[in-house]
């Protein structure tokens, strides 16, 4: 397993960023245990949740919102890997039932507490703020999270899903008025190309990896969480050997997430060299991610023992920069983000 590190943070990250959102209501508290044991066998360290988890789930673990963190801190305080595992969760989402903006002081300070108490733990490694309300001066929203790191519930803060704009002014603000800054982004990002969609209602707007901010990060360095990092399974064995018209690849979901030239080009050369390096499809593409110039963590969501390996495995993959290029290419030769 690659590893690496975020300011603030002393704790090592697992370059796979080990995704929770079905732990507790569509994986049973039981097996999500189970995953969560054979995630730290095989070397991961970070794991990613959010207040939100679980939310759609109300019949199930404990009911409601929370069923992630709700699992991870039982685990966390039944195996005693609290001081080993770094734990980011998110905030601020907007109400789910009437999409009510949560980006204020009183509902951050809300999902902050609660989040502690679910997760059995008196700080947080990683905060995120769920999503970005424009309306609001990024420095207005820096200063809604500064007395929570100044008192130690909040090691470091980053962005999900904020516009390069956004996360420039973020960046500016935390200098000219001396308060904590994003030490990173969340955004959807996966070696497949999103077609993107429009917002549910009750749901926040999903940015993904686009050329303009892929530079932002190659310039600025600054780290990313891509979360949709196997792009919703379109990697998977089940579709080697699939034409891509074939009504079996890939399903009707992940064609009109994924289908497009772009996609398929990179799935056809991650094939390719997963058969010369003897792996998976899947461990390539998470491997092209952790290979960029920057510091990158696929937020991977396995969902079984088998998928957990293959995922973890990824890890140890090497990619010359020749086979980057190879993947990264789109038809016409030209590097895409």
């Amino acid at each position: 397993m690659k590893y690496a590190e975020l300011p603030n943070i002393e704790k090592q990250l697992s370059a796979i960023h080990l995704g929770t959102g079905s732990y507790g209501s569509e994986i049973s508290p039981s097996d999500s245990f189970r995953l969560l044991d054979r995630f730290v066998e095989l070397g991961g360290t970070f794991i990613d949740t959010a207040h939100v988890y679980g939310a759609w789930d109300t019949a199930g673990y404990n009911g409601g919102y929370g069923n992630s963190e709700k699992v991870i801190g039982e685990w966390l305080e039944k195996t005693g890997m609290r001081q080993a595992i770094a734990v980011g969760t998110k905030g601020a989402h907007p109400d789910l039932d009437t999409g009510v903006c949560r980006m204020n002081a009183e509902d951050i300070n809300a999902h902050i507490s609660e989040s502690l108490e679910r997760l059995k733990s008196d700080s947080i490694d990683m905060y995120w703020l769920h999503t970005d309300e424009p309306s609001i001066p990024a420095g207005e929203i820096l200063g809604m999270l500064a007395e929570h790191v100044a008192a130690g519930r909040l090691t470091a803060i980053g962005c999900s899903n904020w516009s390069i704009r956004r996360q420039k002014e973020a960046s500016e603000a935390a200098v000219a008025l001396g308060l904590p800054g994003f030490v990173a982004s969340q955004v959807g990002w996966s070696l497949a190309r999103a077609t993107h969609s429009a917002c549910r209602p009750g749901h926040i707007e999903r940015l993904y990896m686009d050329p303009d901010m892929l530079q932002y990060h190659v310039e600025t360095g600054t780290p990313v969480a891509g979360y949709s990092s196997q792009a919703c399974g379109f990697f998977a064995r089940k579709y080697d050997g699939l034409d891509f018209d074939s009504p079996d690849f890939p399903s009707p979901g992940l064609s009109a997430k994924y289908g497009n030239d772009l996609s398929y080009s990179r799935r056809r050369a991650a094939v390719e060299l997963a058969g010369e390096k003897g792996c998976s499809a899947n461990q390539v593409a998470l491997a092209w991610m952790i290979h960029h110039t920057f510091r990158v963590f696929p937020i991977a969501g396995p969902n079984s023992p088998q998928q957990m390996d293959d995922t973890m495995r990824a890890g140890e993959i090497e990619l010359t920069d020749e086979e980057f290029t190879r993947l990264t290419c789109n038809p016409s030769g030209h590097g895409h983000g």
